[in-house]
Parts: C-alpha cells; structure tokens; sequence
C-alpha cells in the first residue's frame, strides 16, 4: 500500500471511531443534554475524518473542495443546532440526571418571552467556571476606576 492509501485508511478509521463513540455516547449518556453533547461533538470530528479520507483517496480539486466545505459546514452548524436543541429542551424542562449539581440559569428565564433577566458575566476560578447574572441596574452602576470613570466606551 502506498503512503496516500495508509493516510486514508488512518482517517477514515479515525473517522469511523468517532462515529462509533458518538453512537455509545446516545446509548450510555443518562439523559438529553450529554447525550446531544455526546452526539454533536463526536459525529462532527466523525465527519470530518471521513470526508478526510474520502478527499484523500479521490484527490481531484473537486473533490477536495467539496470535503472542506462540507466539514466547514459541520463545524459552523452543529454548535448552532445543538445550541437551539438546548434551548429549546430547557424551556420545556426536560430533566436532567439526578447527578446535576448546578443549574445556573434557574430563575432568571422569563418564561413568557424566553430572555434572560439581566446580563451573564462568566468567572473563571481554578479550573472551573461560573455564571452569574447581574441586573440591568447593578450592570450601569459600575464601580468607578481608578480616574473615577464608571465604565462605558473608551473615548480617544
């Protein structure tokens, strides 16, 4: 086997592994949300991996092309579509598992117009991350700095 060959078979093989760690994901994750986060993140580098493959064995500019748009594609819509499906399940109130410790958007979705109350500002402290929602108030009540200011554009 030639050298274009072996790197075919290593990325279509990379390709089918993800795929099947995406299918064990859905059927062992224990409920919706790490059973989509299972599924998009895994078929998306599936994809990609096969499209690899499939744009090395051919090798024509066509078909390369059409391999690199096609996992643009996947890349640009599946962060978007598991998003919305997020979304969408939260709003409904599909169940978590029991082993979920923290929701932190809890009480601060208007259900009558699905927006967020206030503003999100995300910390991160050793290793982990949070979220927190500041009101609108608190938000344009900023501590001055230093010369005084409270915030706002920079003006130059």
């Amino acid at each position: 086997m030639s050298t274009k060959e072996w790197l075919t078979v290593i990325a279509a093989g990379a390709g089918v592994f993800f795929m099947v760690v995406a299918a064990v994901g859905l059927n062992r994750m224990p409920d919706f949300y790490t059973r989509m986060h299972g599924a998009t993140k895994s078929t998306t580098l599936g994809i990609s991996f096969i499209l690899l493959g499939s744009a090395l064995h051919f090798g024509t500019p066509f078909a390369i092309t059409k391999a690199v748009l096609v996992v643009v594609f996947f890349f640009l819509t599946a962060p978007v579509a598991a998003h919305a499906l997020a979304r969408a399940a939260y709003f409904r109130a599909v169940p978590t598992c029991p082993s979920t410790a923290l929701d932190e958007l809890k009480g601060h979705y208007r259900p009558e117009t699905h927006e967020l109350e206030g503003e999100v500002k995300l910390h991160c402290c050793a290793g982990t991350a949070a979220a927190e929602v500041v009101s609108a108030d608190e938000h344009n009540s900023a501590p001055a700095n230093a010369s005084g200011e409270t915030g706002g554009a920079v003006e130059g």
